[in-house]
């Protein structure tokens, strides 16, 4: 055993308090405008007559098996709701985004001499504006 290792009594740093901010914000602020919501801004960037690429929910799933997403197009301004109600047979809650859009259909079996696919019109409907990819 060498001499060298003196042992010395050590003293704890003071106590410090850390707040920690939720993952979630609050129910109330998570439709609003706020560093942590950028919804609203992309909500109101969509520009009527613009393709976009719709994610396919959970609920559709099973319906469509075969596909990833939906295309669809912008043809009216995306709005918050002020009050809860049912748009397109969907019922929305208060301070929801939504945007109305067409929705059109791959068909596989029409393509041009290039091998390009081509789309139909189907029914238009609102939807939230966050399934928009």
């Amino acid at each position: 055993m060498t001499t060298d290792n003196i042992m010395k009594a050590g003293t704890t740093p003071k106590a410090t308090s850390v707040v920690l901010q939720p993952a979630r914000s609050a129910l109330a602020s998570r439709h609003t405008r706020n560093p942590r919501n950028p919804l609203p801004a992309f909500c109101k960037a969509m520009i009527i007559g613009q393709n976009v690429i719709v994610r396919v929910s959970n609920e559709e799933q099973a319906d469509n098996p075969d596909e990833e997403y939906f295309v669809a197009k912008i043809e009216e301004k995306a709005k918050q709701l002020e009050e809860e109600g049912t748009y397109s047979a969907v019922l929305f809650k208060k301070n929801d985004w939504i945007i109305f859009v067409r929705w059109y259909i791959f068909v596989s079996s029409k393509t041009n001499r290039l091998g390009d696919g081509f789309y139909t019109k189907d029914f238009a409907q609102w939807i939230p504006c966050g399934s928009i990819i």
